[in-house]
């Protein structure tokens, strides 16, 4: 089996075991950055989780440029604190595919550290796949779509997509950054077997 049928048929169990789909848009990439929105999808692409998140300090405007998240948007919204138990329980022995999974599971594990919060721990760790401790299981889209596509390295989402003629449409936002990467995995999966 070729790479790119490898990736397919990753794709076609994806949606055949309905997997949440996982987005997060943040105050930056550094070890103090925060989470200021978070979105779970379904794999019919409907909302399970879809909220803004308060910071604990001010977005940077250099990052409001990037996804349009500024301070009054999450002045009334939830802190982390608020809806942590809930995605636990959500994911919890779940598959979750994240678009750069390494970067989502980092941010999540850092969410959580900040404030004094269990987060599962990765148990075992094998390529586009990381299982945490609650028998969650996370695949990485973005590296199962470099197989697919035959790249020499990774895609962005927004260049996926443009690969498979799929309308980037709200990009840097959680929610539609989620049904993109849907999108991307429903292309993938319906090249399984060809």
């Amino acid at each position: 089996m070729t790479d790119r049928q490898e990736a397919a048929a990753a794709a076609r169990r994806w949606l055949e075991q309905d997997a949440l789909f996982l987005d997060t848009e943040t105050t930056g990439l550094h070890a103090g950055a925060e989470i200021v929105e978070l979105t779970l999808i379904n794999s019919r692409g409907q909302p399970v989780l879809d909220t803004l998140i308060r910071p604990e300090r001010p977005i940077p405007p250099q990052l409001t440029r990037i996804h349009g998240i500024d301070n009054t948007m999450v002045a009334r919204a939830p802190r982390w604190p608020d809806i942590h138990e809930q995605l636990l329980e959500l994911i919890e022995g779940r598959l979750v595919v994240i678009y750069n999974a390494e970067f989502d599971l980092r941010m999540l594990a850092q969410a959580a550290s900040q404030h004094r919060l269990p987060w599962p721990e990765v148990a075992r760790r094998a390529g586009a796949m990381t299982r945490l401790e609650n028998d969650t299981v996370a695949h990485c889209a973005m590296l199962e779509y470099t197989r697919f596509c035959g790249a020499s390295r990774w895609q962005s989402l927004g260049k996926a997509c443009q690969q498979q003629g799929i309308e980037v449409v709200g990009a840097h936002r959680a929610l539609a950054d989620c049904r993109m990467t849907l999108e991307v995995v429903r292309v993938m999966s319906s090249q399984a077997g060809a």
